[in-house]
């Protein structure tokens, strides 16, 4: 689809990480399908570059975090490693979703 393609284009989606039976995974639907929904409401796919770029710098903090646990490469390490990437993403989820609801109702409320 042109949606799609552009959703490619803008970087929001990379379909090279896909199984070669598939170019896109289950990840990648749920992103499809969000995007599908916000350019309903007269976004562009351009405009949801910003929302990949905040992706992308959560997991590179996040990284940060855990790459002494993965230096060594043990699978204690990994399983912790794991543990903590967990955490930390459903912690940053839930902050930001606070955020996105704070911000927006004051937004409402003006």
């Amino acid at each position: 689809s042109a949606i799609i393609a552009e959703l490619v284009k803008h970087g929001v989606l990379d379909p090279s990480h896909g199984s070669p039976e598939s170019r896109f995974d289950d990840d990648d639907v749920e992103i499809i399908r969000a995007a599908y929904r916000m350019i309903g409401h007269g976004l562009e796919a351009r405009h949801l570059r910003a929302i990949r770029l905040g992706s992308n710098r959560e997991v590179d903090l996040f990284r940060q975090l855990t790459g002494p646990l993965l230096h060594h490469a043990t699978p204690a390490g990994r399983r912790q490693a794991g543990d903590v990437l967990a955490d930390v993403a459903q912690a940053a989820r839930e902050m930001q979703e606070a955020m996105v609801r704070s911000d927006l109702r004051d937004t409402l409320d003006r």
